[in-house]
């Protein structure tokens, strides 16, 4: 149990040293403090929520993880989208 423990320990102590000198050189070199914050542009949105089967659930993530969408939301909205348009509903913004 003793090279365990000291196989353990030499393990952390490698981690602590490649971890922080790293976070150190990153926080001067980046110079993070300094930097101005961008402004972010809000879009004026509403909510919409609703409840599905879990079939229906795990059919929409595969949608989703096939790299055609970035998350849920935007593959709801497309889908939104689309049947709005069908349906000749026109949107004002995107």
């Amino acid at each position: 149990m003793a090279a365990s423990a000291a196989t353990t320990e030499a393990a952390i102590a490698t981690y602590t040293i490649v971890v922080r000198p790293s976070v150190a050189a990153f926080a001067a070199s980046a110079d993070v403090f300094a930097r101005k914050p961008r402004k972010r542009q809000r879009w004026d949105t509403r909510v919409l929520s609703g409840r599905v089967s879990p079939s229906t659930y795990e059919a929409v993530i595969k949608v989703v993880e096939s790299g055609n969408y970035v998350d849920v939301t935007d593959y709801i909205r497309d889908i939104v989208r689309k049947d709005l348009e069908a349906r000749g509903i026109s949107l004002e913004s995107p």
